[in-house]
């Protein structure tokens, strides 16, 4: 398996952002991001892409805590 160093983009939809750098470089095929919810609810769509791999994106809802 080749060492992955693509870099790859993130874009958050909803009530949520990502903390840090959405642009980031793969280390050995591996990144890590924090993300925070804006204190919302609702449905939230967070897309990471990469010119090798495309594009995926997860839906998800926030909700409020119990």
């Amino acid at each position: 398996m080749p060492y992955l160093d693509d870099v790859i983009v993130i874009q958050a939809i909803g009530p949520i952002k990502v903390l840090g750098p959405t642009t980031l470089a793969l280390d050995g095929g591996t990144a890590g991001f924090w993300l925070e919810s804006m204190g919302e609810r609702g449905n939230v769509s967070l897309t990471i892409s990469a010119n090798r791999f495309g594009s995926r994106t997860l839906e998800m809802t926030v909700v409020n805590r119990a």
